[in-house]
């Protein structure tokens, strides 16, 4: 029953408030980023972003992008799953472990 989109940009599922200090940067950041897959619940509501992390992900630039995202999806209250691979019992688990909290 839950809800799989693909790439999605981080614009799509937060908005820094308008008026906060520096919101037009975080906006300018986030618009430009996105997550490999967003999950929700049956009723839209968020569950979890979830990225496939490749050996692309060990670079220096990388690490500071996958860190901003991790903090801006923290801060969101959006939990996130980094995985090098997927086995789909673990990432089943994880995903009932989030439904039930």
């Amino acid at each position: 029953g839950l809800h799989l989109f693909a790439k999605v940009r981080l614009a799509d599922i937060i908005e820094p408030i308008p008026g906060q200090k520096n919101w037009k940067s975080l906006w300018y950041k986030i618009q430009a980023k996105h997550v490999d897959f967003f999950i929700c619940k049956p009723t839209m509501a968020s569950l979890c972003a979830l990225e496939i992390d490749d050996s692309s992900h060990n670079q220096a630039n990388r690490k500071q992008r996958d860190e901003f995202v991790d903090f801006i999806l923290k801060d969101s209250q959006i939990p996130i799953i980094r995985k090098n691979y997927i086995q789909c019992e673990e990432l089943e688990k994880q995903l009932l472990e989030l439904l039930n909290n």
